[in-house]
């Protein structure tokens, strides 16, 4: 009986293990270029929410990134 209980319990364990490794965050990146297709560095990138907005300049290969933002809808300009 014991061991039957035990292998219940870690089978539900094992199953919930999963769900803790959800994320609750995410990131938005992307890279600008001009009308000719050449990248821009050193151009600034804001990124508006409801909860406000962030800034990021774009590096040498014209990148740009936003790590670790709450959920939500996002205005890029």
């Amino acid at each position: 009986m014991r061991f039957r209980i035990f292998a219940i319990l870690l089978l539900a364990l094992a199953l919930a293990m999963p769900a803790m490794a959800q994320e609750t965050r995410g990131a938005i990146e992307g890279v600008i270029r001009d009308a000719l297709g050449g990248v821009l560095p050193g151009a600034t990138v804001e990124a508006r929410s409801a909860s406000g907005t962030l800034t990021s300049v774009t590096d040498a290969r014209g990148m740009y990134r936003f790590p670790a933002l709450d959920p939500g809808v996002y205005e890029i300009t």
